[in-house]
């Protein structure tokens, strides 16, 4: 690799996103459901300044990772289960109910999570990285047998290994000036 450094694929740099906004979410959760006095004397950071940035972390997540229905649900869950309990009362709201569906909710996702992590057997398999494959492909191309090399690009062998000439195999059948063009 260019540097010594490997570059991140699209996917794993959504998970380290998605894995930093979950833990900022959870250690701010954390913090919020701390007694005031303990966080606002051990910590020196207001109470109204943690629900804030918790307020504007889930919100951030719930857009990004969400769908518009799941999301007014999470947050309807979130408002009933936080809610003070004067207002709870006046309003008749039993707030077990509204915080075991918020748990519910947090499981049924955690579970989706490992499943989509474990293999199903379903995955692409990966090129076979063969110099007889390379070989096979050139003798195609110089021989300009086009179903001969479909039949070898169909065995799954890795087409951008290069030849011991220096050339690829695209390369080859691209440029009049590599050796059997």
């Amino acid at each position: 690799m260019a540097g010594g450094k490997e570059k991140l694929d699209f996917l794993t740099k959504l998970r380290i996103r998605e894995l930093i906004l979950m833990g900022l979410i959870t250690i701010t959760a954390v913090l919020v459901n701390l007694p005031h006095e303990y966080v606002e004397e051990t910590l020196g950071v207001s109470h109204n300044t943690l629900v804030a940035v918790l307020g504007i972390a889930v919100i951030i997540g719930l857009f990004l990772y969400l769908k518009f229905g799941l999301f007014v649900a999470v947050v309807l869950l979130i408002a009933g289960a936080n809610m003070p309990e004067q207002i709870a009362e006046g309003l008749n709201i039993s707030r077990v109910p509204i915080i075991l569906a918020l748990l519910a909710l947090i499981g049924v996702g955690l579970i989706n999570y490992v499943v989509k992590l474990l293999p199903t057997g379903l995955e692409p398999r990966p090129r076979e990285k063969s110099t007889e494959g390379i070989r096979a492909l050139f003798y195609a191309i110089e021989k300009n047998n086009l179903v001969y090399a479909r039949k070898v690009l169909a065995m799954n062998f890795e087409a951008n290994l290069h030849h011991d000439n220096g050339y690829t195999p695209l390369g080859q059948s691209g440029d009049d000036r590599a050796p059997g063009a």
